[in-house]
């Protein structure tokens, strides 16, 4: 058991070190060489340098600040913005990322990015005017036609050529006259992005509807469940059961030792309910699953194989219980699936029991067992 745990560690380990490897520096912030005040630079108090302060760096050893003081007389908004010379990149299905904040959120409410190529053509445009900076580091990542933090700003774009930004563009905006604002900003990278318009879509979906836990006798699957106490000895009955049917150790770590994004990589066993096993946040927030401190209840099991819920082919087998006694049964439940052999493969399902207050809220359609009509 230590040794396949080990072996896992390593193995995220990798695979987080493998993702970060993936980013590429477009422009640390740590020199004022090559860029160069758009906008505001007329006014008396613009200011563009490296800053210094630890609050406000995110890599390296500095970051850019932007600063000034918009125009008292100013009838409309008032801008300051920076462009960043780029060596020719190709953004074409990547992501923009980079970190910012300002020293007076107060006043800067805006913040515009966009990226360039050639003969000052757009390929990207975001803004937000709803104060997305603040004095605490705001991580942005950015891909073409989607909108989050800042808002997808199609009208301004005029090419489709993602090949060669030889250009970036960074704007803060303020509404107020006579006002500071600022802009601090740090670590300027890309990283692959798997998101794609429904323009973009060409056939379906793969589907993943086997999930193997065990291959060959080697465990295909990290188990996860929540740190408090009694959990740990529900998962070392179900590890217990695949060891003794394949000969695999399936390795079990605590939510406080894995990751949504180390979830991602990997088939996974997990444990518990939204309430305990924090690891079950995006799949219940997703309404992939339900099991919560109501729902299924007191000794009550939903037992559940959840198809591809982070987009990267991998499945989730989750024993949702608001107890570790419930959790309990639903593995009594699961048994027969456990089949002997160096394989372990189950295809799609579904298990429930319900109990208490969540079987009377959920009666009827929910719990009935669907004869020949239906």
């Amino acid at each position: 058991m230590r040794t396949t745990i080990a072996i896992l560690l390593v193995s995220l380990c990798a695979i987080a070190s493998a993702q970060e490897a993936q980013e590429t520096m477009l422009f640390d912030c740590e020199t004022v060489d090559g860029v160069s005040i758009t906008g505001g630079a007329q006014w008396p108090d613009t200011k563009l340098e490296v800053n210094a302060d630890a609050a406000f760096i995110s890599q390296g050893n500095g970051s850019l600040h932007l600063s000034g003081i918009s125009p008292a007389d100013a009838t409309g908004s008032s801008y300051l913005d920076i462009a960043i010379d780029l060596p020719a990149v190709d953004l074409t299905k990547r992501a923009i990322l980079f970190d910012a904040w300002s020293s007076t959120p107060e006043a800067s409410k805006a913040l515009y990015m966009r990226a360039y190529a050639a003969g000052n053509e757009c390929a990207l445009s975001f803004l937000n005017w709803s104060g997305p900076l603040s004095t605490e580091k705001g991580a942005f990542s950015l891909t073409r036609g989607f909108g989050d933090t800042l808002a997808w700003e199609p009208k301004m774009v005029t090419t489709d050529d993602q090949t060669a930004i030889v250009r970036l563009r960074f704007y803060v905006g303020t509404r107020e006259q006579g006002a500071p604002f600022d802009l601090y900003l740090d670590n300027i990278r890309s990283a692959p992005s798997v998101l794609q318009t429904f323009e973009d879509v060409a056939e379906p979906k793969e589907r993943f509807l086997d999930t193997t836990f065990v291959e060959g006798g080697q465990a295909q699957a990290v188990m996860v469940i929540p740190t408090e106490e009694g959990w740990s000895d529900v998962a070392a009955t179900l590890a217990d059961q695949i060891r003794a049917a394949t000969g695999a150790n399936i390795a079990v770590r605590t939510d406080e030792e894995i990751t949504d994004e180390q979830l991602a990589e990997t088939n996974t066993i997990i444990l518990g309910s939204v309430a305990c096993n924090p690891r079950l946040l995006y799949l219940y927030s997703h309404g992939y699953i339900f099991a919560d401190d109501m729902y299924p209840g007191e000794g009550g099991y939903e037992v559940r194989i959840v198809h591809d819920p982070w987009g990267s082919g991998k499945n989730a087998l989750v024993i949702g219980a608001s107890s570790p006694e419930g959790a309990a049964l639903g593995i009594e439940a699961l048994a027969d699936r456990i089949t002997q052999g160096p394989d372990l493969t189950i295809g799609s399902l579904l298990l429930v029991e319900l109990t208490g207050d969540a079987r009377r809220l959920h009666s009827g359609a929910l719990t009935l067992d669907p004869s020949d009509k239906w």
